[in-house]
C-alpha cells in the first residue's frame, strides 16, 4: 500500500518516533500495522524521511527515489554512529553537494 495516507503517516512517524513526548506514542510497530507495511519498510522511509529533512532543500523525487538512496545508503559503513555522515556519504555517492553539519552549540557552563 504506497498511497497519500502511507506517505502522510511515514511522515508523521518521524516525529512520533523521534520525538515520543508529541503525545503520539506510535512505535515503528505501531506504524507499520496502521499502514500495513512491515517494521522493516517502515523504518527505510523513517531513513529516508530523515535524509529528506537532512537537505536544505529537501528531495526532488525525480531524481532520487527511495529505492536508489537504499542503494547508496546500504554503501555506507554502518559503524558510523551519527547518521548525518553516512547522509553526506550518500549525497558524494550521488555527486551532490555535501551538506554541511552544523557545530553543535558550546556545553552551557562554557557559554558567558
Amino acid at each position: 500500500m504506497q498511497d497519500g495516507t502511507t506517505c502522510g503517516l511515514l511522515a508523521l512517524g518521524n516525529d512520533a518516533v523521534d520525538k515520543p513526548n508529541t503525545g503520539m506514542g506510535w512505535t515503528q510497530e505501531d506504524i507499520a500495522a496502521e499502514v500495513g507495511m512491515s517494521q522493516a519498510y517502515v523504518s527505510r522511509m523513517l531513513t529516508f524521511g530523515r535524509f529528506s529533512k537532512f537537505m536544505p532543500n529537501g528531495i526532488n523525487c525525480e531524481l532520487l527515489t527511495e529505492g536508489a538512496f537504499r542503494e547508496h545508503w546500504g554503501k555506507t559503513d554502518p559503524t558510523v554512529a551519527d547518521e548525518r555522515l553516512r547522509f553526506q556519504a550518500v549525497e558524494r555517492a550521488l555527486g551532490w553537494p555535501v551538506t554541511p553539519i552544523p557545530a553543535p552549540p558550546p556545553p552551557i557552563s562554557a557559554r558567558p
